[in-house]
């Protein structure tokens, strides 16, 4: 090999050398993007599963609530029937009286 070819052999090794360190450059940035957004979906998860959390035990609470609110509406039903009945009694003896 003649210097001359040898030394077109080292200007192609160098435009070689500088295009894989560019295409190792891109793969670092999309590697570092890659990470960055699952690191985010990582994030996204957890924020999810706090939330689906606090959702569940909003659940049972107004599970609770409502179980409580029939009970307290049969409650009420049971005492409107009384003071009717106390009522009509009433009525009754007040109707009696002289």
């Amino acid at each position: 090999m003649t210097r001359p070819d040898i030394a077109r052999l080292e200007r192609r090794l160098d435009a070689q050398g500088r295009r894989i360190d560019a295409h190792d450059e891109n793969f670092r940035a999309f590697s570092d993007t890659i990470v960055h957004i699952s690191q985010t979906v990582d994030a996204h998860t957890a924020t999810l599963d706090a939330h689906t959390a606090t959702l569940n035990e909003h659940t049972a609470t107004l599970n609770e609530h409502t179980r409580q609110l029939t009970t307290l509406q049969e409650t009420q039903a049971e005492h409107s029937e009384q003071f009717v009945a106390v009522r009509e009694t009433l009525a009754e003896i007040l109707r009696r009286l002289p």
